[in-house]
């Protein structure tokens, strides 16, 4: 849903958005299954554009360790701040206006949760937290049975790092 500037400026309590759109597919790792649900809020914060709310879709994605396909939810809140006046300025040191964006006319709301969505997407998604994943030797997925392979022999160049602790 795109709102103008003007309507948000014009509305002193704010516009309430329903979102249950669909998202469209952003490659073949993880495929958004459901439309998006949730509810956002725009409301004009003196001369800027205040957008809030929450949304929920849920993804189907392949386990890292295992490579199965598993459905999960992934859960959005967003606050974002934007500035019809502003036009964007590159370099220099970031400072607090820098993470309030310009906004030219009109406000995509669901393309704001969009790329939320995205950015919430896990890097290693996992099927479930304690997934054994798959032998390294053979091949067998560990949570369906054990294999009895012999783990496999470390690599003597890297024995150094075993004793490697954080603090």
């Amino acid at each position: 849903m795109r709102i103008t500037v003007q309507e948000i400026f014009q509305a002193p309590a704010g516009v309430a958005v329903e979102l249950r759109g669909s998202v469209p597919p952003e490659g073949e790792d993880a495929v958004f299954i459901s439309p998006v649900r949730g509810r956002a809020w725009v409301r004009a914060e003196g001369g800027r554009v205040r957008l809030s709310g929450e949304a929920t879709v849920e993804v189907r994605q392949t386990c890292a360790r295992c490579l199965r396909e598993f459905v999960g939810t992934i859960s959005v809140q967003v606050s974002e701040l934007f500035d019809p006046a502003l036009r964007p300025e590159w370099g220099g040191a970031l400072e607090e206006e820098d993470f309030v964006f310009p906004l030219d006319g009109e406000l995509d709301v669901e393309e704001v949760f969009r790329q939320h969505l995205l950015l919430a997407l896990p890097h290693a998604p996992l099927c479930r937290p304690d997934c054994a994943g798959l032998c390294p030797v053979c091949g067998a997925d560990r949570n369906v049975a054990s294999c009895g392979c012999t783990p496999l022999a470390r690599d003597p160049r890297l024995a150094l790092l075993e004793r490697f602790r954080v603090e």
